[in-house]
């Protein structure tokens, strides 16, 4: 540590000599920085209001194009497009009046006037002229103020075609006021000035002082960048109130009219100070600088070191969990042959103290069964059945059974309050978990307590911090989720517990009281189903077991109906037994032999294709997952789907990594190791679905 220290202050040094060195090119270049970020800011504003502009003549435009699409200018009738007309105009804010003119310019159609006066020539003939060279829309310009224009307006005129020829010119006469309002919202520091102005220089609007000068002609500065034929570019001017500026511009293409926004020279001398100020922050802040340096060094150090003990802890966990899975998926088959061929024997058995063992073995592999579930859930290779869970609504369904868990000097409360999200978890592996934590918090209170459940929704953040500090917490957790904490007043547990809480097989309780499997299922439900777990405890403040379950996206299944039994007298089901394991095939042959069922069997998925494709007819394919021969038990029962599609298949499996490549419905997946009844359950529900399917 202490020549960490040294090197760090070696550090030190070296960072105040190139400080000192860069203050003064700081000024220059802070400087010239300001004076960039000033030029982008306006060209970025500039080219804002040329948009919102074209935006707000573009739709007054569209408004006259549509209206020149009338029929009732097919025919000339102008009486009934004069209405139709003053009803268009007063719809449009801003829209002083509307005229229609004949190619010539004559006057047949004025709203402010009444049909049949007396009307002369279009006003603003320039605009006039240019539409009636070119065939094409024209925005004019706005009128000088003066006595007889006591109004500023401006034309939109657009060409009225009918067969390839104009016959008339459609004009709206607009007031400013839309573009003064457009210009306003630029939201423009106050002592900028900003104006638009039409093709000949006359003001349009203006962010200072608009009243004074809409209608007036710039000055010659802005005229010559008008008139200079670039579409864009810097200028230094002066406005039309006597204020030296540095001037941006840009023409519109669409209107003719160009956007410009002057900045007082002063600003800049302002952005000078500003750099020199901050080259002398900059050189004072030297030492302060490489100490905060040191210290995020130092705290980078603690934070490798922390971040590479949760690696090695996840690593650990992973492996732990491959080899977990592994074993537990060859147990399984190993628990289907035993539980099934003890169920066929145990019912031909009369002899007492003989089928006493047979139903102590029954029970052990029962048991088998159970610690087989929880190691796959550990090392998230369990086979679950998400659906979409209120959580409240659930956990007042299973109060009793919680309650039943604890001793009655232990209080089961329940915190959930309103507007919690559904969750999309496997039900009985949540009810595992919530029994799992009772269980720990009953032995963790021995002298009675209190064991809360707390919910709430929880929006983890993107970068992975996720909510609340404790062991066990995945990587990178982040989205929505209802948080589920288990608190109880126990003792709690020290720090080395905590660190090994999730393992499988590890527990502090005394020989013959736990099997050190809760926790781990706890972890390994609630990772598989997309979410995390934490755990903070302390000893003597009880322990707080987090569950972060997945907000759902979906809605919530309608109840399933069970399939109806077959009818009296029905001929038998003819079931086909797919598996490569000759003894767990024998057994499940012989399961459903005792239970009515005509079966025949292959050893591999091409045989069994073989068989349905050479006429042999059955009524349900019972299929296991793996199996040598390149086609997995899911890819057979895709292949029969495509050749025989009444045909339904149940899969048999206990390892969920098998289902991986492809989609099966949960009615089509038995759970290993599976009885006689589950087996003629999951038959009867997969016939049931396949006629339900093909009615």
């Amino acid at each position: 540590m202490n020549h960490t220290r040294s090197r760090l202050l070696a550090l030190l040094l070296a960072a105040l000599l190139p400080l000192v060195g860069l203050a003064s090119v700081l000024v220059v270049t802070v400087a010239q920085q300001e004076r960039r970020a000033i030029e982008d800011d306006t060209r970025r504003r500039v080219a804002r209001v040329v948009e919102l502009v074209e935006r707000e003549v573009g739709g007054h435009l569209r408004v006259v194009e549509a209206l020149a699409q009338s029929t009732h200018l097919d025919h000339g009738d102008l009486a009934a497009f004069h209405e139709e007309a003053r009803r268009v105009r007063d719809a449009q804010p801003g829209w002083h009046t509307m005229t229609l003119a004949d190619p010539q310019g004559n006057l047949l159609l004025n709203l402010r006037q009444r049909p049949g006066a007396a009307l002369g020539t279009v006003v603003d003939p320039a605009s006039f002229a240019e539409i009636a060279r070119t065939g094409r829309p024209v925005v004019g310009g706005i009128n000088p103020p003066g006595p007889e224009n006591w109004l500023q307006l401006m034309p939109i005129r657009v060409p009225v075609m009918r067969d390839g020829a104009m016959r008339y010119v459609l004009t709206a006469v607009l007031t400013p006021t839309g573009i003064g309002a457009v210009v306003g919202s630029a939201d423009v520091p106050a002592e900028w000035v900003g104006i638009v102005a039409d093709r000949e220089g006359r003001i349009v609007a203006r962010t200072r002082d608009a009243e004074r000068y809409i209608g007036r002609t710039v000055n010659e500065f802005t005229l010559n960048a008008i008139r200079s034929g670039q579409g864009e570019g810097f200028y230094a001017g002066r406005t039309l109130d006597g204020i030296d500026v540095n001037a941006f511009f840009r023409l519109s293409p669409l209107t003719g009219w160009s956007v410009h926004f002057g900045i007082p020279v002063a600003a800049f001398e302002v952005a000078r100070s500003r750099s020199v100020l901050v080259a002398a922050l900059g050189a004072a802040g030297s030492v302060l600088l490489a100490g905060v340096l040191a210290w995020l060094v130092l705290r980078d150090i603690a934070a490798q070191r922390r971040a590479g003990a949760a690696l090695r802890q996840a690593q650990k966990m992973e492996a732990i969990g491959q080899l977990t899975g592994g074993i537990a998926h060859d147990f399984n088959n190993l628990l289907t042959i035993v539980s099934g061929s003890v169920s066929l024997v145990l019912p031909t058995v009369q002899d007492g103290k003989t089928r006493r063992r047979l139903e102590l073995a029954m029970q052990a592999a029962e048991r088998g069964a159970a610690l087989t579930r929880q190691l796959l859930t550990f090392a998230r290779r369990a086979v679950l059945r998400s659906e979409v869970i209120a959580l409240p609504a659930h956990l007042e369904a299973v109060h009793d059974l919680l309650a039943g868990a604890l001793r009655r000097d232990i209080a089961l409360r329940i915190e959930a309050p309103p507007g919690l999200w559904p969750v999309d978890v496997d039900p009985e592996q949540l009810d595992l978990a919530l029994l799992n934590a009772a269980v720990n918090a009953r032995d963790a209170m021995p002298t009675g307590g209190v064991f809360r459940i707390a919910l709430r929704n929880a929006e983890l953040p993107r970068d992975g911090d996720g909510d609340g500090d404790g062991e066990g917490r995945q990587p990178h957790l982040s989205g929505d989720f209802v948080r589920v904490d288990l608190i109880d007043t126990g003792a709690g547990m020290p720090p080395e517990a905590v660190e090994h809480a999730f393992e499988p097989f590890f527990t502090t309780k005394e020989a013959g009281k736990g099997t050190g499997l809760g926790l781990s299922q706890v972890y390994g439900f609630a990772a598989q189903s997309g979410g995390g777990v934490a755990l903070d405890s302390r000893l003597g403040a009880g322990t707080t077991l987090t569950l972060f379950l997945p907000r759902a996206r979906r809605a919530a299944a309608p109840e399933a109906v069970d399939a109806a039994p077959p009818a009296t007298g029905a001929a038998p089901c003819s079931v086909l037994v797919v598996d490569d394991e000759a003894a767990v095939a024998e057994t499940a042959a012989a399961l459903l032999d005792r239970l009515g069922y005509r079966t025949a069997v292959a050893d591999r998925a091409d045989a069994a294709l073989a068989l349905l494709d050479g006429g042999h007819r059955f009524d349900v394919v019972v299929s296991d997952v793996v199996m040598p021969g390149g086609m997995s038990g899911v890819q057979l029962a895709q292949e029969i789907a495509r050749r025989h599609p009444r045909l339904p298949v149940l899969l048999t499996t206990g390892y969920a990594a098998e289902l991986q490549d492809g989609v099966v419905p949960a009615h089509r997946i038995l759970r290993k190791p599976y009885h006689a009844a589950t087996l003629d359950d999951a038959i009867r529900a997969c016939l049931g679905a396949a006629e339900k399917t093909a009615a």
